[in-house]
């Protein structure tokens, strides 16, 4: 796992990336069938939303990866929510 802080601008605004997994990995490494994937966590108050996202092709665009299910006979989410206590 790598961090870095990537904004931590004077007005509070604050951007750290800690990466893990798939998401760095060069596309010498990549194996057919397994995207790049991250978690993007969002805080507001009392909540974390974590949203999901993988990219399929070496020069192919992020996307929403919809994972997380809901129950039957409804499509699932790019996302979930958590509250943090």
């Amino acid at each position: 796992m790598s961090s870095s802080r990537c904004d931590m601008s004077p007005g509070g605004r604050r951007l750290e990336l800690a990466s893990a997994g798939t998401f760095g990995a060069p596309a010498r490494q990549w194996v057919p069938g397994y995207p790049l994937q991250y978690n993007l966590l969002l805080f507001s108050g009392g909540t974390m939303t974590v949203e999901t996202r993988c990219r399929e092709e070496v020069n192919g665009a992020w996307r929403h990866d919809a994972r997380w299910l809901q129950g039957t006979s409804r499509d699932p989410l790019p996302r979930y929510q958590l509250r943090l206590e």
